[in-house]
């Protein structure tokens, strides 16, 4: 497992969102899946991409989770599409992404590996919400791979303001 740096032009996701507690988070975000997958036909048009689990603060969009989260489960949609009915839409800026790949048994690994190579890189340090992407190939939850996206800022050099 090791990180990759990547720029990613802004995109938007339509899904189904959901909030709760950090801790609890596996026990409400799988019924958001169930229920996004079980209406997908309903959006089926709009998608132009992958599988997206898309993280937030609650009250500061696309900051990081604390002690309570929000996701959103869903699919990459046309950024001029709306939200309607179920379904909410979220716009994600271009940015610089730290990209690990990982599968459901190994995703706690991944995400402490990448908290720990970025508390060390002198480049880069973490700068907003993490994201789930799951690509095309993303059949089986039990052994398919996807990636973790963190959202990160470069750092000036030492010395520089």
């Amino acid at each position: 497992m090791s990180l990759k740096f990547i720029v990613k032009p802004s995109f938007a996701v339509m899904g189904i969102e959901g909030s709760g507690p950090a801790a609890e988070s596996v026990s409400w975000i799988k019924p958001l899946w169930a229920e996004a997958s079980r209406h997908f036909n309903e959006i089926r048009g709009e998608v132009v991409g992958p599988g997206w689990g898309l993280m937030s603060h609650p009250a500061r969009f696309l900051d990081r989770w604390t002690d309570q989260g929000k996701y959103l489960a869903g699919w990459e949609v046309n950024q001029a599409a709306a939200a309607r009915g179920r379904w909410s839409f979220w716009p994600v800026p271009a940015g610089i992404y730290a990209v690990i790949e990982c599968t459901v048994k190994t995703y706690q690994e991944a995400m402490l590996l990448a908290e720990k190579s970025l508390q060390t890189d002198a480049h880069y340090e973490a700068a907003g919400a993490i994201h789930e992407h799951y690509p095309s190939t993303f059949k089986n939850p039990a052994t398919d791979a996807f990636f973790l996206y963190v959202a990160v800022k470069k750092t000036l050099p030492r010395g520089e303001s």
